[in-house]
């Protein structure tokens, strides 16, 4: 399961920079449109939509990172009270609850792009852009998710049966503080 999780990995590392780069989008039409207003007083027509989309599918296509890099937020006031058993189950009960979030937005996500494909939908703006276009890559971020967070949760079940809480940990838990602070160190050097 290590080699899959490393595949996966380098495969959601690779949707995040494309999330990256289509904020980046966002933020030079956001700023070209701007400028153009500023200055001679016209616009860039549908910045508002095409950006809304970007935005949209650069989020979802993150989440699968976000989950593997462990950086998901949750409320940790009483984790680090719990025995390592007890944090194990806590950290399986949580890649549970965010693959039960993740399939549940997938599925209507999922149902919302068939709807618009099936039905030729379209923007109502200037733009008149198909809406399937940006729901299916906005799905398949989710599906993709879905995807890891099985993975996780998968890989943390048949760890806890083991009984190699270090690894639920590790994959489904929160990072360490020794964790943290390497990867911060791991950032000043790059």
């Amino acid at each position: 399961m290590s080699k899959a999780h490393k595949i996966l990995d380098g495969m959601s590392r690779v949707a995040a920079w494309a999330g990256g780069a289509a904020i980046l989008f966002i933020a030079f039409i956001v700023t070209a449109d701007t400028i153009t207003r500023k200055f001679f007083t016209i616009g860039m027509q549908n910045v508002p939509e095409i950006s809304g989309y970007a935005f949209i599918v650069a989020v979802t296509w993150s989440f699968s990172y976000t989950a593997l890099q462990r950086g998901h937020i949750r409320i940790d006031t009483l984790y680090g009270f719990f025995p390592r058993r007890v944090a194990a189950v806590a950290n399986l009960l949580s890649a549970a609850a965010l693959f039960g979030v993740a399939f549940v937005l997938t599925y209507y996500a999922w149902n919302v792009f068939q709807e618009s494909w099936s039905g030729g939908s379209r923007s109502v703006s200037t733009l008149n852009a198909p809406l399937w276009v940006p729901q299916f890559f906005w799905a398949t971020g989710l599906i993709f998710f879905s995807l890891v967070m099985f993975f996780i949760l998968a890989y943390a079940v048949v760890a806890l049966a083991r009984g190699d809480l270090a690894t639920v940990n590790r994959v489904a838990g929160l990072p360490t503080i020794a964790e943290a602070i390497q990867d911060e160190m791991q950032v000043s050097k790059d």
